[in-house]
């Protein structure tokens, strides 16, 4: 499953399940105004746009891949650290030698991460 994160913390990755809802009824069906569930997971302190996997919160536990990508908020970072980081994505964009390649850039051409051992 891949899904989007919505706000990005030192700590914390923030993102609404599309499979989870906050109301069943005894059936196990959805109920009419359940609510999307927001899971949490680590962000590493990574604040780069990037995709990360990990096992999802879900009863029926899957893997999910969480991407953090320029729409996703960022939260309680400091200041100076958003605003070079904000600096070096309008430096990229800046360089691209074509406007073709800025349409382009969009979810799919994240960086992966590869955190050895440790990614599973």
């Amino acid at each position: 499953m891949k899904v989007t994160a919505s706000i990005i913390t030192p700590e914390c990755l923030y993102y609404t399940c599309p499979n989870c809802k906050s109301s069943y009824t005894k059936k196990g069906k959805p109920r009419k105004n359940a609510k999307a569930v927001v899971h949490v997971h680590g962000s590493e302190g990574i604040i780069e746009n990037r995709e990360t996997h990990r096992v999802s919160h879900c009863p029926r536990s899957v893997d999910v891949t969480i991407r953090v990508t320029a729409n996703t908020q960022r939260v309680g970072w400091k200041k100076p650290l958003v605003q070079k980081w904000t600096e070096e994505i309008q430096e990229q964009h800046e360089s691209s030698s074509s406007d073709s390649e800025l349409s382009a850039m969009d979810e799919d051409s994240l960086d992966v991460i590869d955190l050895g051992p440790f990614g599973s």
